[in-house]
């Protein structure tokens, strides 16, 4: 996902974009792909202008991060366990072995609510087809109570919409949203 590609930039440097005229780096990759991104929405003209961006993006960042020198190595796996954790980074292997590893180390996609006492998991989807979701801001506040032998929950999640008027492709932002 962007946040995986804007920290390769952070242990690569910044990466020119022929025809573009643009420089990414850590810093502005984010911002930049959505701005081209939303002004698909909003001017026939920009069309798909930021999948063009990514893909000449691509190539270079894989080329950098796969010839990092090996003093980089442990700075690089630390980034991809901080990603995972994260899950912005997930990996998935054909090959039973590899993916057996990559599930030890929790870079799987895979969820393991048993292995904690207390599990919650939201799922929120913004499939009204706008990139606002970058833009939201939430927080959640868990309160536990016991009657009794009853543990009750009440979660409270606040969402806010924070994204630049100028940006705004549909003016809403719609959100499904499930709690495990």
């Amino acid at each position: 996902d962007y946040y995986t590609v804007a920290n390769m930039l952070e242990l690569t440097g910044p990466v020119r974009v022929p025809g573009y005229g643009l420089t990414l780096n850590a810093a502005n990759f984010i911002s930049t792909i959505l701005y081209y991104d939303l002004a698909a929405y909003t001017s026939a003209v920009a069309g798909n202008i930021h999948k063009a961006i990514l893909t000449a993006v691509a190539g270079p960042l894989m080329n950098r991060v796969s010839t990092l020198p090996p003093a980089n190595w442990p700075t690089l796996l630390q980034s991809f366990n901080g990603l995972a954790t994260q899950r912005h980074l997930q990996a998935y292997f054909n090959n039973a072995s590899a993916e057996n590893l990559v599930s030890q180390y929790g870079w799987s996609g895979a969820l393991l609510p048993t292995q904690g006492r207390d599990y919650m998991m939201e799922v929120e989807a913004n499939v009204g087809g706008t990139k606002a979701n970058y833009y939201v801001t939430r927080q959640y506040k868990v309160e536990l109570t016991r009657i009794g032998n009853t543990l009750h929950h009440k979660v409270t999640v606040d969402l806010v919409n924070n994204m630049p008027y100028f940006e705004k492709p549909n003016d809403f932002y719609r959100v499904y949203m499930s709690i495990y």
